[in-house]
């Protein structure tokens, strides 16, 4: 008997280092793409692509010269979490220019415009069932949500948690607190935050669940919203946060073990209200990256990195002394 267990142990032990061999020689990246006020995630594993939303209209074009840039010819997978047009509007767009395998949606419907352009669109259509697994090369996802019967459209949204590895990525759409308080098994290393931040997208008991090592919020800059809420970042706080509207594209790659970003945490836990009107009351915002100092409405912001602006009350007389250069062009 003792034998046997051994053999079969060392079995499981060969089979689990050819596995994870084949995941270090893998290309695991996942793009959250600047669409504003929307979301649209990239999930390249092996030159194999599943697209999780296309933002709304106006980054339609965005998106596909994005996914064109990269060499795109077809995605093995579109997901559209649920049908607002803030994340489906771009998705036409892309099964206009590109090849699908597979188009996973949820199944209901509405009465929009842009939901039946969208599904005039779909060919090869699945309305996937909860825990259904799907392989990407040598990454896999699972549909994880909605386990409740959903109350309204945002609660609709196809819950993912890829795995890659050792690592584990959760996409929710615009999922509330109240549908991902009911999720399982869902702990994940990269989170991509809920309804862009919104007040009712995060709950203390569902983010214990989650325990995410980084958060990744998507929203439009300035939006009308206040996106993301205050109290949502105050539940974030324990990770590293990343947001489009402050540092455009975020950009993750890992080896199934270590996970890699394009640009350091903005660890700014500021609400999209509050940073509006922050921006608003500065006296100069600056340029980090060139140590010019500007007036709010000189050109020259407008053309600025978020991730590169200061925004001050200091004194111009005080900004001089820490290196900084008056711009030329405004004469702050």
């Amino acid at each position: 008997m003792k034998k046997i267990l051994s053999i079969f142990i060392i079995f499981f032990l060969f089979l689990y280092g050819c596995v994870f061999n084949d995941v270090r020689s893998s290309i695991f990246e996942m793009h959250i793409l600047n669409v504003g006020q929307g979301l649209c995630v990239l999930v390249n594993c092996d030159n194999h692509f599943l697209l999780y939303d296309g933002g709304p209209a106006d980054s339609s074009r965005y998106v596909v010269s994005y996914c064109k840039k990269l060499g795109i010819d077809n995605f093995d997978y579109v997901i559209a979490s649920h049908y607002d047009s803030d994340h489906i509007s771009g998705l036409v767009g892309i099964l206009n220019v590109f090849d699908v395998s597979c188009v996973l949606d949820p199944d209901y419907q509405t009465d929009s415009k842009i939901y039946r352009s969208f599904k005039n669109k779909v060919q090869n259509e699945i309305h996937p069932s909860l825990y259904d697994s799907y392989d990407l090369s040598n990454a896999s996802f699972e549909i994880v949500g909605p386990v409740i019967h959903p109350e309204d459209d945002n609660d609709q949204s196809l819950c993912i948690r890829i795995t890659f590895g050792k690592t584990h990525y959760f996409l929710c759409g615009d999922a509330s607190s109240r549908s991902l308080e009911a999720l399982e098994e869902i702990q994940s290393d990269v989170y991509v935050v809920s309804h862009h931040g919104s007040k009712y997208s995060v709950s203390s008991s569902f983010f214990k669940k989650l325990d995410p090592s980084c958060s990744i919020i998507s929203c439009g800059k300035n939006n009308i919203y206040g996106h993301p809420d205050q109290e949502v970042l105050d539940l974030l706080k324990n990770t590293d946060l990343y947001r489009t509207d402050l540092q455009n594209e975020i950009i993750l790659k890992s080896d199934g073990t270590n996970i890699d970003f394009n640009v350091e945490p903005c660890q700014s836990f500021i609400s999209g209200e509050q940073l509006e009107e922050d921006q608003e009351n500065y006296q100069f915002i600056c340029n980090k990256n060139s140590k010019k100092i500007h007036r709010p409405d000189c050109s020259g912001v407008q053309m600025m990195k978020e991730e590169n602006k200061l925004y001050t009350n200091e004194s111009k007389e005080d900004l001089i002394k820490r290196g900084y250069n008056p711009c030329q062009m405004c004469d702050p």
